[in-house]
């Protein structure tokens, strides 16, 4: 879910800029959305991941029960902060985000593309002062 919001959030925020520049800038945006949902979502989804497989090893070691909280501790004890980035680049984010990219992007110029043969009469002329990036200046 978080991925999501991240990724739709910054795709919301920028996409009337990106349609105006180009495609090669609208791909671009929608790439980078989707490897910002991804590298947000990481981290919860790894230390969820070696959470549970280190669960199951305790509980065929010990009966009792192995929290999150403790497996987050034995991680900071043994390894610091920076393991919840562990692997990240390993997995090649860039690669791994661009299905999701070219799904967005797809969706976004297919919509634009029936709304504008179905409805010809909302077709609005590109105006320069719609820039979010840099409000209220002609561009």
């Amino acid at each position: 879910i978080l991925q999501c919001m991240i990724m739709f959030g910054i795709y919301n925020t920028f996409k009337y800029d990106a349609v105006r520049n180009g495609d090669i800038y609208f791909y671009g945006l929608c790439h980078f959305a989707a490897y910002c949902g991804h590298a947000a979502q990481y981290p919860i989804h790894n230390l969820k991941q070696s959470w549970l497989a280190q669960k199951q090893l305790m509980r065929l070691v010990a009966a009792k029960e192995y929290t999150i909280r403790q497996h987050f501790m034995s991680l900071r004890k043994m390894h610091g902060a920076s393991k919840v980035f562990d692997g990240f680049y390993r997995i090649s984010p860039f690669w791994t985000s661009a299905p999701l990219a070219i799904a967005l992007f797809s969706f976004d110029k297919m919509s634009r593309y029936f709304t504008e043969k179905t409805h010809p009469e909302r077709i609005k002329p590109d105006s320069k002062g719609q820039s979010i990036l840099i409000p209220g200046r002609n561009i």
